[in-house]
């Protein structure tokens, strides 16, 4: 099974074409504060990067990223697969609109073939 290395919210991403190298900005930390809810978030890119296990080659597999929202809403599910080939496999997701009702903690989580593997909180506050 693959393991994960890393993954990473952020506004937006590119890969560097002649090195092969990613670039995050606008990196989505631990806490966001806004002045008005609700509040829509425009673009948030996940990142993440999964490294084989020896018996992975050929295999397919599922990730799926949980987003919750505050006010313990699931905004989604977004299913994405990949065949395990090569000696490190990327995946970019793009959620578009987010919709934030509410102050209080929005939450991502990955899964992998339906295994919980991480989560990643953010604290949504207002401003005072």
């Amino acid at each position: 099974m693959p393991t994960l290395e890393y993954f990473i919210l952020c506004e937006s991403a590119a890969i560097d074409q002649s090195r092969n190298r990613p670039s995050f900005f606008h990196v989505i930390e631990r806490e966001i504060v806004r002045r008005d809810f609700p509040w829509t978030i425009p673009q948030i890119i996940v990142f993440s990067s999964w490294l084989p296990g020896p018996e992975d080659a050929g295999r397919d597999f599922q990730v799926l990223l949980h987003v919750h929202v505050p006010g313990n809403e699931t905004a989604g599910v977004f299913p994405k697969n990949f065949t395990q080939d090569r000696r490190r496999t990327r995946l970019l997701q793009s959620l578009y609109n987010l919709r934030i009702p509410q102050p209080g903690e929005l939450q991502f989580e990955l899964l992998l073939n339906g295994t919980p593997v991480a989560t990643h909180s953010v604290t949504v506050a207002p401003l005072e």
